[in-house]
């Protein structure tokens, strides 16, 4: 009965480490975006595309 229990618990624990790479991706994303968006302003069409993105 344990084995078969703890084997959701382990697919979950997997599923939520997937999401936080996920998130951490992301949350980079967004301060290299925000870091390079004084570079980006001389371009509107860049800026547009990363204001869509967010």
């Amino acid at each position: 009965k344990k084995y078969i229990n703890s084997k959701p618990l382990l697919f979950k624990t997997i599923i939520n480490q997937v999401a936080n790479i996920h998130t951490i991706i992301n949350t980079g994303y967004l301060i290299y975006s925000i870091i390079n968006l004084k570079y980006i302003r001389k371009n509107k069409l860049d800026l547009t595309l990363i204001i869509l993105i967010l």
